[in-house]
């Protein structure tokens, strides 16, 4: 046989043994393959049920799960999404709870917000659901402060809060706010 022919056999074997080894598995179907919006939806939703074994659940459901489990970042999430999407609903199940303990962080957070957008009335109301302690009083503090600098509160009802005479003098003179 001549060199040149053992050479272009040598390379053809080289070649299919090279394909054998490297042929790709069947792949499922990508976004980039799908060519209409329903096919698109169709690929997200199966892709995703495929990797999320965990059923779909109602904010309430959801909450009530992740404090059986002790999940407190997964919990601090869920509840300030459930409350900027639909906050009567969330004070709603939070007023048939025995106790929310847990959620005392984000509670926190969403009656200051509250508070900072200018209805520190409607703070306080969440900051009722606050455990009994400092965090409570401090936040009712800030409420109190942030209501007098934007003139929600008046004097009177400055000092009818529920602070040590020293804390309504600083809300009365300002000084709460340095």
């Amino acid at each position: 046989m001549r060199p040149a022919l053992i050479l272009g056999c040598v390379l053809v074997g080289a070649a299919a043994t090279f394909l054998s080894l490297h042929r790709e598995a069947p792949r499922t179907p990508s976004l980039a393959s799908a060519t209409t919006p329903a096919v698109k939806a169709a690929t997200v939703s199966a892709q995703t049920a495929a990797h999320d074994p965990r059923p779909a659940r109602d904010p309430a459901s959801k909450l009530t799960h992740l404090m059986q489990t002790g999940d407190v970042v997964g919990l601090q999430k869920t509840a300030r999404s459930w409350f900027e999407a639909d906050p009567a609903a969330m004070r709603e199940w939070l007023d048939a709870q025995p106790s929310f303990a847990r959620l005392q962080p984000v509670l926190i957070q969403i009656a200051q917000d509250i508070s900072a957008s200018g209805q520190p009335a409607e703070a306080l109301k969440w900051a009722e659901l606050l455990d009994e302690g400092p965090d409570r009083d401090h936040t009712l503090f800030e409420i109190y402060a942030m209501g007098r600098r934007h003139g929600s509160f008046s004097d009177a009802e400055l000092r009818a809060s529920p602070f040590t005479p020293r804390q309504i003098d600083d809300l009365l003179s300002g000084a709460a706010d340095d």
